[in-house]
């Protein structure tokens, strides 16, 4: 296996900072990021059609926005009441991405 390779990594690490101040407004999730942040991590670490593994998906932001960046998912959650809440937010954006295209 030789792995694809990336056009952001130029012979250095990425690096990335995280500005606070645009602080969300209503949380499901204590831990809840804006899906402008997971944007930046999905673009550094993955190409269009690759998997995502979150293995703390709280209520799915990372997932939506990989969904919406065409890459594939996969979430674990241990709450129930967060994995419904995920469940609801991927299914509404998939709904979205089909019929816009």
């Amino acid at each position: 296996y030789k792995p694809p390779k990336r056009p952001w990594c130029k012979g250095q690490k990425p690096t990335l900072v995280i500005d606070k101040s645009g602080a969300l407004k209503e949380r499901t999730h204590v831990a809840e990021k804006p899906g402008e942040v997971w944007q930046k991590f999905i673009e550094i670490g993955t190409l269009e059609g690759e998997t995502i593994l979150d293995p703390f998906a709280g209520t799915g932001s990372s997932l939506v926005q990989a969904v919406r960046m065409k890459r594939k998912v996969k979430g674990i959650e241990k709450k129930e009441i967060h994995v419904k809440i995920a469940n609801k937010r991927l299914r509404e954006e998939v709904i979205k991405w089909k019929t816009n295209t």
